[in-house]
């Protein structure tokens, strides 16, 4: 376990706490052979140095570690000169960061660590998964269906974007596609990450952050929905609302009620 800890420690002092924004600017402008590459590479072989001094019989397993973020890192580098994008660059740094953590937890895990793989396949680590997956696109993917017959009345309201547009994109219970100046598919995420929320804190029995959340979420909403003076959307809202928090809290208490059957 204190080999894992020291590559994580490692890992996000290295890639985050020493190092600099000019650094980063520098690998993205000039690639591989910009100084700042070299010098982020230099430094996790620094750390790693230091965790090979401490643990003297993990230099195997820490060349392998240094040896994949170098290719992980190239890798990264090569993709966004071609896809210069700020959504290729967002994708670019979640799948970098997950190719990293995946990299040490297997070195970890086959060095120091023994780990029982087939409990993943335990069915209260499927149903918890399962329910996360489903409270994500699936359904915002059902709350679209059920909202669909409410689109075309709050349509043409004055806060609603006067062009069609937002109907290119995935439809969002949330409504944040369909107003003015919102982010784009912003309330779909928005609705997501409220739904896996609601799903952790009454999976962990924290009924009162649930409504924490709900009372958070009014307190924002309240401003844009007493400025459009529209009735039709407000409910509209409200009802895409109370549909993503219901979907949540029953999501996780059929989860919960089948746990105590497995």
């Amino acid at each position: 376990m204190n080999f894992l800890l020291l590559l994580l420690i490692a890992h996000f002092l290295g890639d985050f706490v020493l190092q600099p924004t000019s650094w980063v600017k520098s690998k993205f402008k000039d690639g591989l052979s910009s100084s700042g590459f070299w010098k982020h590479i230099a430094t996790h072989a620094l750390l790693l140095v230091l965790i090979g001094l401490m643990l003297p019989n993990y230099t195997l397993a820490l060349a392998i570690v240094l040896v994949s973020h170098i290719i992980i890192d190239a890798l990264k580098i090569s993709f966004l000169s071609f896809l210069n994008s700020d959504t290729s660059k967002i994708y670019s740094f979640i799948l970098d960061q997950l190719f990293h953590i995946i990299v040490i937890l297997i070195v970890a895990f086959n060095t120091s660590l023994s780990f029982n793989w087939e409990l993943l396949l335990e069915p209260s680590v499927l149903l918890v998964s399962l329910g996360y997956i489903f409270l994500s696109l699936p359904s915002s993917s059902i709350l679209r269906v059920i909202l669909s017959p409410y689109t075309k009345e709050v349509e043409n309201t004055p806060i609603l974007k006067k062009s069609n547009h937002w109907k290119s994109f995935f439809f969002s219970e949330d409504s944040d596609e369909v107003e003015q100046k919102s982010l784009k598919n912003g309330g779909k995420h928005i609705g997501i990450i409220e739904r896996l929320l609601v799903f952790t804190f009454i999976l962990i029995g924290q009924w009162s952050a649930v409504g924490f959340l709900i009372t958070a979420k009014s307190v924002f909403r309240f401003g844009d929905l007493n400025q459009g003076k529209n009735r039709q959307f407000t409910e509209y809202v409200l009802i895409g609302t109370l549909l993503s928090f219901g979907f949540a809290i029953f999501t996780a208490l059929l989860v919960q009620f089948a746990l105590r059957l497995v």
